[in-house]
């Protein structure tokens, strides 16, 4: 048994012992978005500057310039930014998944027109699909099996 699954054995216990939960790891489907492209347009957005590190620059009009940005980089913001939604939202059960479902290997460039237009701080899934369309990109809403972490009241029936 690894380090992971003795700590993960632990914390099973310490639940049951001091509160009285029974934990799990249960395989369910669950909702995801798969972050897809339209590779056609995508392509047009391609670095010019392959061998460069990833940078961003807002000019003095408000205009963001985006640089080797890898499509990882646009799922980070997005998590970021819509796990920040959901934080703050009581009746929020999960935050999203987002798959890369998009084949893009290659890094891309694109600018915005506006602080307002960047994914990161957007809190509706429609505006990040918006902007996302701008480039190529869009998200799908669906359903994928995953591992997750049940916790049940010793009370409950499995």
């Amino acid at each position: 048994m690894g380090s992971a699954q003795i700590l993960q054995k632990g914390m099973q216990k310490d639940l049951d012992f001091y509160f009285g939960y029974r934990v799990s790891v249960e395989v369910r489907k669950m909702p995801v978005w798969y972050l897809r492209a339209n590779n056609e347009i995508v392509k047009t957005f391609e670095t010019k500057t392959p061998d460069r590190t990833i940078d961003d620059e807002m000019l003095a009009d408000g205009k963001m310039i985006y640089t080797n940005i890898d499509i990882r980089d646009i799922i980070g913001w997005m998590s970021k930014t819509v796990r920040h939604r959901y934080d703050s939202d009581p009746e929020a059960i999960y935050s999203p998944v987002f798959i890369d479902k998009t084949n893009v290997e290659y890094e891309i460039d694109y600018t915005l027109n506006g602080r307002n237009e960047t994914i990161y701080g957007m809190k509706s899934m429609d505006k990040i699909n918006k902007q996302l369309n701008k480039i190529g990109l869009y998200l799908e809403k669906g359903e994928m099996q995953m591992k997750v972490v049940v916790i049940r009241d010793k009370k409950e029936n499995p």
